[in-house]
């Protein structure tokens, strides 16, 4: 019986052999609202799926990269679709779960259950703390009660878990030292592992996990929200010296560089903007061979790797144009489409307010979430005024500030990274404050 309650023996036999089979996911955002539309049905139907390819796929270990919820503060529904989604793995042959902290999450959040779900064999990091390194080494075992993976569950690092603040030290000094703290502790927790594996009958394969923005990574239009600040200057190079590199924090899927360093991606478009191509990571890892020598490359570890598309739960849609386009489009969708949500972006030359009975008229059997107007004059256009205030991200407004006082290129870059700083130090107090007080709030 695996560690979360399932007999193996209803299984066929594993068609491939023994290998550790891995399922590589992040960026849950359990909870998460598009234009104050609750999601928590398709977030439902996300785990219906997940649950049952784990059954099918008869999937070892659930790895999970971070923004399990999309506030530190989650709303009830939010938390009770996160522990049925657990529970239902009972009915599955996953043997471990392991989750790590994101920067959207609250640690003390994540971790207050972490003793008692650990029977279950679920595995949660919510932060990185004083002598987290051990913690964060992983030994998973097979059904057999062998020890055959390792894996380094990092959570997001913030800037107070890698660095020593210094007083005098400008911007770009701390930048470097952020990032250069956050590849040391990649660093210390590789070695850490690979001295646990030393004390182990033979080599195991070593995952990684992580929550950042990688150099190399790309982000689509209309992916907003995302908090990177100065991570955006981390290395890829961190990844270097593990099996394979779970990732999460960007939402489009992609591998940065390597094949064994992706991110999986969100499993729901979290914006009109962003694209439906999701997918999470199916790994096969080799077990450990005398012919792969007593301390194998852990980059050239054998494994297989399948990427398995994620439906569609609800289908998202901008429509663009004047007035006439619009609701052709719209009367279109409504046919083909029934149920979808759906964007406006009105573009025409006549007022909109004239032409917003029509519109909604026109979208019989869908759900208009929002409708921007883009028809400003062009001089509100070029100083960036075609969005609701409520549209914008903190750094858009900052920027657009920026712009308007003609600061120079290179202070803008000095100026955002204060800004960045700030509102990672916010980030630190209202985190403070959560695990003091028990509550917290969206940032």
């Amino acid at each position: 019986m695996g560690a979360l309650g399932y007999k193996r023996d209803k299984l066929s036999p594993n068609p491939k052999g023994e290998y550790m089979r891995v399922l590589h996911t992040s960026d849950w955002h359990i909870g998460a609202d598009l234009c104050e539309k609750s999601r928590l049905d398709e977030h439902k139907a996300f785990f219906a799926w997940l649950a049952n390819t784990i059954r099918e796929e008869r999937v070892d270990v659930l790895l999970a990269s971070g923004d399990i919820f999309d506030t530190p503060s989650p709303s009830n529904g939010a938390v009770a679709v996160y522990f049925d989604f657990l529970r239902s793995l009972h009915d599955t042959p996953c043997r471990h779960v392991v989750i790590t902290g994101g920067n959207h999450d609250s640690p003390s959040h994540l971790n207050a259950p972490a003793g008692y779900l650990a029977h279950d064999g679920i595995h949660i990091l919510g932060c990185s703390k004083d002598g987290a390194i051990e913690r964060e080494v992983l030994v998973l075992d097979d059904e057999k009660g062998a020890p055959s993976l390792i894996v380094c569950a990092v959570p997001f690092l913030r800037d107070r878990d890698v660095r020593k603040s210094s007083f005098g030290q400008n911007p770009e000094e701390r930048a470097r030292e952020l990032c250069a703290g956050i590849d040391r502790h990649y660093r210390d927790v590789l070695a850490r592992a690979r001295e646990r594996a030393k004390g182990l009958a033979h080599p195991c394969p070593i995952v990684g996990m992580g929550h950042l923005f990688a150099s190399g990574s790309s982000m689509q239009d209309g992916e907003t929200g995302l908090t990177v600040g100065t991570l955006g200057a981390v290395d890829a190079s961190f990844a270097k010296g593990f099996c394979y590199m779970a990732l999460g924090h960007i939402h489009t899927p992609q591998r940065v560089g390597s094949e064994r360093v992706r991110y999986s991606g969100s499993v729901l478009p979290m914006s009109f903007g962003e694209k439906a191509n999701k997918q999470v990571v199916l790994l096969d890892i080799e077990p450990w061979s005398p012919a792969m020598g007593s301390e194998p490359d852990q980059e050239e570890w054998p494994l297989a790797m399948r990427l398995l598309d994620v439906p569609v739960f609800r289908e998202l849609f901008q429509v663009e144009g004047d007035a006439k386009k619009i609701e052709k489009e719209l009367r279109t969708l409504g046919t083909t489409h029934p149920g979808s949500w759906v964007e406006v972006n009105y573009t025409g030359t006549d007022p909109l307010e004239g032409r917003k009975e029509r519109i909604f008229a026109a979208a019989e059997g869908l759900d208009i979430l929002r409708v921007r107007d883009l028809s400003a004059p062009l001089a509100d256009k070029a100083a960036g005024v075609d969005k609701k205030l409520d549209e914008y991200s903190p750094k858009d407004i900052f920027n657009m500030c920026l712009s308007a006082n003609n600061i120079e290129e290179g202070q803008k870059a000095v100026l955002n990274t204060l800004f960045d700083e700030i509102v990672s130090g916010l980030d630190t107090l209202l985190e403070d404050s959560t695990q003091e007080t028990g509550q917290g709030a969206r940032a």
